[in-house]
């Protein structure tokens, strides 16, 4: 079965709990790797944070650490599996905020159209990257330094257009394995 062009939607949390520093090592390792591959993109992360050291942002300023090298790391995976993220759209990074016993945590989304790499890793040389691929994993990383995250707030979200779009949501998934008990509850209440 071959798989054509798909979008991912990821959605985690900012800054577990639970993040281990293995897994914060490869963050700064992917956000310094990129700084030092593209000389334009330092400036704008100063811009951006007000520092242009990675382990003092990691250090400092975690949740700006955690928007800018997260996609990263999944930008690299999606390369080592021979795929890449369409650099028309790039990245939609939304930002939620949720309530969490006596405080608040926030959610990070990520949306993105993913392509295949052509000519696939079956039709190249081994460990060759087409030109056309790397320009658009340089694109996505820039606009992931250019473009803030969007705080999804109950003022930004239309309600009636949202039902609708859960309404054909439901009939699809109907369509393919019928009525279930675990249905999606009709109408979203706050």
């Amino acid at each position: 079965m071959t798989l054509h062009p798909f979008s991912l939607m990821l959605t985690t949390q900012i800054g577990p709990p639970n993040l281990t520093l293995e897994y914060t090592d490869v963050l700064c390792t992917y956000l310094e790797q990129n700084l030092n591959a593209d000389a334009n993109l330092r400036p704008l992360l100063v811009r951006r944070t007000g520092l242009d050291d990675v382990t003092a942002l990691s250090a400092n300023q975690f949740e700006d650490f955690f928007r800018l090298s997260m996609p990263k790391a999944l930008l690299n995976v999606l390369m080592d599996e021979d795929w890449y993220v369409d650099p028309s759209r790039g990245i939609s990074l939304y930002e939620i905020e949720r309530p969490w016993k006596g405080g608040k945590y926030s959610m990070l989304h990520l949306l993105m159209d993913i392509k295949r790499q052509n000519p696939d890793r079956d039709h190249r040389f081994a460990g060759v990257t087409p030109i056309d691929i790397l320009e658009a994993y340089r694109t996505v990383v820039r606009t992931i330094f250019e473009r803030r995250e969007t705080a999804v707030t109950d003022a930004l979200i239309d309600r009636p257009a949202l039902d609708s779009h859960m309404e054909l949501i439901r009939v699809r998934r109907e369509k393919y394995i019928g009525e279930s008990s675990r249905r999606i509850p009709r109408g979203l209440h706050a």
